[in-house]
């Protein structure tokens, strides 16, 4: 850049001797005039080159200050990882005994299992809505309570008389049955499962709803969600009596 700069001003320096010279001698000459424009316009020309020229560099020296500064961030959070990974390596890991026996199956095998064996498996207590499954049916029940019912022996007690008239007794004699002559009633069992609890173990019926949390409804009607709202309102929920 510096040698195009010194090439302009040696054409202006040239131009302007030789229009001296000719203006000296009083033979002056408008093509020399016209040089001397031209290399003015030219020198013009070059400065504005030298602008664009300084800018650029300024802009190289900022770039590269700030690639140093990247360099040295870069470099920097290096160190800091090598740092970390040295003190994870040197780490010393806590070995656990087992104290239980290892089986060899992995929780898929014991969800197939389970997903085998829940069609034979009866459901929980909560699921069948308090109903007794080992219950006898109604007219067995009532046979074997009218079984087990004692029978009222005569009484010794003679009648009353009105009047002189023997009143006449209303209860009849009733044969004292052997309870040894004949055998116990069979006790019969239910064999099927009432309907709202067989579809739980049976697929064909529909699939069955479940909800392994409960839903918002249940949450707001619980003693948590009265207690945030008494908390909310600046109310000690402790000792409060509404």
């Amino acid at each position: 850049m510096d040698k195009y700069i010194d090439e302009r001003f040696e054409r202006v320096q040239r131009a302007l001797t030789s229009l001296i010279d000719s203006i000296t001698k009083y033979t002056p000459s408008t093509t020399q005039a016209n040089d001397l424009a031209t290399a003015d316009r030219e020198l013009s020309d070059g400065l504005h080159e030298l602008q664009k020229h300084q800018n650029n560099y300024l802009r190289i020296q900022e770039l590269k200050k700030e690639t140093e500064d990247l360099d040295a961030q870069i470099k920097s959070t290096v160190t800091l990882l090598w740092g970390t990974r040295k003190e994870i390596t040197s780490t010393p890991t806590t070995s656990y005994p087992s104290s239980s026996p290892r089986y060899d199956f992995t929780y898929s095998d014991l969800l197939n299992y389970a997903r085998r064996i829940s069609r034979f498996t009866m459901p929980p207590a909560g699921v069948t809505n308090g109903v007794d499954l080992s219950a006898r049916p109604g007219g067995q029940q009532q046979q074997q309570q009218a079984e087990q019912t004692p029978v009222t022996a005569r009484s010794d007690t003679p009648n009353p008389v009105a009047n002189g008239t023997p009143i006449p007794s209303t209860s009849q004699p009733q044969p004292h049955p052997d309870d040894t002559s004949q055998p116990p009633p069979p006790q019969d069992y239910p064999t099927a499962l009432p309907p709202h609890v067989s579809g739980w173990v049976n697929n064909s019926l529909g699939p069955a709803s479940f909800y392994p949390w409960p839903n918002e409804e249940h949450i707001r009607s619980g003693a948590l969600d009265t207690c945030q709202r008494l908390a909310a309102a600046g109310v000690g929920p402790q000792g409060y009596d509404p």
